[in-house]
């Protein structure tokens, strides 16, 4: 009779440490796994939804001056009219718009890292 003993099961926050250590390894997907030992369509699936995790995470800001003179605050004017922006890869995205739709901003985020 033969035993065979199976792996138990990483949990999310393994994974999502797996992933913060690859990030900062600046290894391929790839390579990160072979040195590892890591499942490449596992460590694929959970690089995934960190980077979810991490996009949807996003928080409205405001921007505020100081006076220095008058030593008061008050919200910029140009707060309407700031932007962000993203660089990813070859693309830049530029954001003008004080209200963005979360969603439309994730499915592009995720466009340009799938081509870029």
């Amino acid at each position: 009779m033969k035993l065979v003993f199976k792996e138990r099961p990483k949990s999310a926050k393994a994974w999502a440490v797996d992933v913060e250590a690859w990030m900062k390894s600046g290894l391929s997907k790839a390579a990160f796994c072979r040195e590892h030992g890591l499942d490449y369509a596992r460590f694929f699936y959970w690089a995934s939804r960190h980077a979810e995790n991490r996009i949807s995470k996003l928080v409205p800001v405001s921007v505020v001056e100081f006076d220095k003179e008058n030593g008061s605050t008050e919200t910029s004017r140009s707060a309407s009219t700031a932007g962000l922006t993203i660089r990813m890869g070859s693309f830049v995205l530029e954001v003008a718009s004080e209200s963005v739709d979360e969603q439309r901003l994730v499915s592009v985020l995720r466009a340009m890292k799938a081509v870029g």
